[in-house]
């Protein structure tokens, strides 16, 4: 009887634990992001029309040139299919690969 209140306990913290430490969707990892890439709001709209970035149709990691590209798209353009890795950096493992 003990062994099985044992596991039950251990399954409960597990699972609390592991509910609580991921994030509860992309949107969270979205500022982390901006900071990573320096994207803040302070001066975003100079640093977009100074790096040309744009939204347009492109969604998928294989369509950006850069991982600064993807990092624009997916914080500021609607309807992203970008892959985001383990950190939250959306096309990491796309650009490593170069």
């Amino acid at each position: 009887m003990k062994k099985i209140a044992f596991i039950i306990l251990l399954g409960l913290a597990l699972w609390q634990f592991f509910y609580q430490s991921a994030p509860k969707n992309n949107a969270d990892y979205k500022p982390q992001i901006a900071d990573f890439f320096e994207m803040g709001s302070t001066s975003k709209q100079n640093r977009s029309s100074q790096q040309g970035f744009a939204c347009d149709s492109r969604q998928m990691c294989n369509e950006m040139s850069t991982q600064e590209e993807a990092a624009y798209f997916y914080q500021h353009c609607p309807n992203q299919q970008l892959q985001l890795d383990n950190d939250g950096t959306p096309c990491g493992k796309f650009f490593d690969q170069f």
